[in-house]
């Protein structure tokens, strides 16, 4: 049986940070792969992290405009995002934080599941991908970094 692909997608560094011991857990499994997706809001900070991790990535949706508002931001990650769905079904997404990253990745359309933690919550859980929903959006993370 081949290993069922797990969307993981990051934004920031602070999901970077939470997420790097998945990726590379993930990575070690015999019946889950990880496909680590970027979105670019933080990507030198990123990379940092992610190379700490000895963490490739394997797509750059690279949404990131500068001076681009949270409007602009939050069109260019569904469009990507969707685009990215439609060529790459996955078995699950993970998603992290309180980021439009989180908002739009929680989705697919298909009805699988996402596991997605915000910001101040104690432990994720398994729930349909039409259920999820971030805190809040931070202004702050729209950003070039």
């Amino acid at each position: 049986m081949s290993r069922q692909p797990v969307a993981v997608i990051v934004g920031t560094r602070p999901e970077a940070i939470k997420m790097a011991p998945v990726i590379r857990e993930l990575s070690r499994s015999k019946l889950l792969r990880p496909i680590t997706v970027l979105t670019s809001q933080h990507r030198e900070l990123v990379g940092q992290v992610f190379r700490s991790f000895g963490i490739k990535s394997d797509h750059d949706l690279r949404v990131m405009r500068r001076s681009q508002t949270l409007w602009n931001l939050s069109a260019r990650l569904a469009k990507s995002l969707g685009e990215f769905f439609d060529r790459h079904p996955v078995a699950a997404t993970l998603v992290q934080g309180d980021t439009s990253t989180a908002f739009f990745g929680g989705g697919d359309g298909e009805g699988g599941v996402t596991a997605g933690v915000g910001e101040g919550a104690e432990d994720a859980g398994a729930v349909p991908r039409s259920a999820v929903a971030p805190d809040s959006d931070q202004a702050g993370d729209a950003g070039v970094g």
